[in-house]
């Protein structure tokens, strides 16, 4: 009687250890799955190429040649235009009518793309406040000259055109220019490889319209 006892004991202390083992189960899974998927890196947004520290293009407007895209510039512009031309290096143009930057007297900017959709040239046009004194040509020279890029030429007369040409560290191009009987200034941003296809294209331009006209005569 007693060894019957101790066996039915023993099965019932086997049956309930089988049973807790059971319950813990799924419970063992699911901590485990959970480790699993806390263990995963989690994805970091991309950063925009205008606040990528490794990213060094010439800062102009809050973007960056040759760094900015056109999405990228999209993103940020307030009311723009998509122009229906396409720029000299064969991108998209994005024009804007000077709201959203914090420049006195911008009228109007233009954003050029190349092939890629990178940034490769940018224009504003702004509003001079004292004609005479060209005082607001003078501010914009002297912001540009803060960033200790190379004056390339100056061209200051008394009376005339006003014009500054900068080379940056990357090799791009700044121009502002002030005409003598316009009321504004025009800054223009560029690349070296825009530049040399505007000029190419621009002579090209010339040269057909001067055969044109001979042919009439």
């Amino acid at each position: 009687m007693n060894n019957i006892s101790k066996h039915l004991s023993l099965s019932i202390l086997i049956l309930s250890l089988f049973a807790c083992s059971k319950e813990n189960a799924p419970q063992n899974t699911n901590e485990a799955k959970s480790q699993k998927q806390s263990a995963q890196p989690v994805e970091q947004p991309a950063i925009a190429p205008e606040d990528d520290p490794k990213l060094t293009g010439t800062p102009v407007l809050g973007f960056k040649l040759r760094d900015s895209t056109y999405d990228s510039v999209k993103k940020r512009l307030q009311n723009y235009q998509v122009s229906d031309d396409k720029s000299y290096a064969g991108g998209p143009i994005l024009e804007n009518d000077g709201s959203g930057f914090d420049i006195d007297g911008l009228q109007a900017t233009q954003f050029g793309f190349d092939q890629n959709n990178k940034l490769v040239y940018v224009w504003m046009s702004v509003k001079e406040a004292d004609h005479m004194g060209k005082a607001t040509y003078k501010k914009l020279v002297s912001y540009i000259k803060q960033r200790d890029y190379k004056v390339v030429r100056s061209v200051e007369p008394f009376v005339g055109n006003r014009s500054t040409e900068f080379s940056t560290p990357n090799h791009e191009i700044i121009n502002v220019n002030s005409p003598h009987m316009d009321f504004n200034i025009y800054v223009e941003y560029l690349t070296q490889e825009f530049a040399q296809e505007r000029n190419k294209i621009q002579q090209q331009s010339k040269e057909e319209k001067v055969n044109k006209e001979s042919n009439n005569f």
